[in-house]
């Protein structure tokens, strides 16, 4: 009998595939496993969570409808706003739903290890380039290092990336123009508000766009 190629592993046979362990990913990933289905989680990052790609910002309710936050999670409980205009006029605005600045460096990896705990396989440093269905129905995804992974049912959780779905007809990636960049720091200072949310808008600052502060609870903010 022919040997199996030691560089390509062979089919899984599990039936969902989930690409991308964000919290979309992670969540997928658990539900189905918690619902009885065999499952793989596919990252490739080599470590979850890191680098950090956004403001962590998150509102209480939406985020409490769909996950158990730990205490640790939560940097800073967010209560207002302030808004600063070009002429460093400040706004308050008090009256907001309440949010949290999320510590996403430990809450991504928690969400992982959920899925995990549900009965999903978790595999990380795994860059997904092509996926592709099969006459039998099943997918098929190609990872840059040779290996394939295949379920019967396919989760794409890439992010605002995502370009793995026009292959199979899902749609095109997000639209450059809808896309906007910024530029990310983590930052600490004695300036930085507790429970406020800060914007700055004015084009010496931001020229077309505006700048962010989140305080993430111990004298650091992401700022943007």
């Amino acid at each position: 009998s022919k040997k199996p190629n030691p560089d390509i592993a062979p089919p899984t046979g599990k039936k969902v595939a989930v690409v991308g362990s964000g919290p979309a990913g992670a969540l997928a990933a658990k539900h189905a496993a918690a619902g009885g289905v065999k499952v793989l989680l596919l990252e490739r990052k080599e470590v979850v969570g890191l680098p950090v790609r956004c403001g962590e910002g998150a509102g209480v309710r939406s985020l409490l409808e769909n996950v158990q936050v730990e205490p640790d999670w939560v940097g800073e409980r967010i209560i207002a706003v302030r808004m600063v205009a070009p002429d460093n006029t400040a706004v308050d605005i008090d009256r907001i739903d309440e949010g949290y600045v999320v510590r996403r460096d430990l809450m991504d990896p928690r969400l992982v290890e959920h899925a995990r705990e549900c009965g999903a396989e978790y595999r990380g440093g795994v860059t997904v380039v092509s996926v592709e269905r099969g006459d039998d129905g099943r997918y098929t995804c190609r990872a840059s290092d040779g290996r394939r992974f295949v379920g019967r049912c396919l989760v794409l959780a890439e992010g605002v990336e995502a370009r793995l779905g026009r292959s199979l007809g899902w749609g095109e990636p997000v639209p450059l123009e809808d896309i906007c960049s910024c530029a990310f720091a983590h930052v600490r200072h004695g300036t930085v508000p507790q429970g406020k949310l800060e914007m700055h808008y004015g084009t010496s600052i931001t020229p077309g766009g505006y700048g962010w502060v989140f305080p993430r609870g111990d004298g650091s903010a992401n700022g943007g």
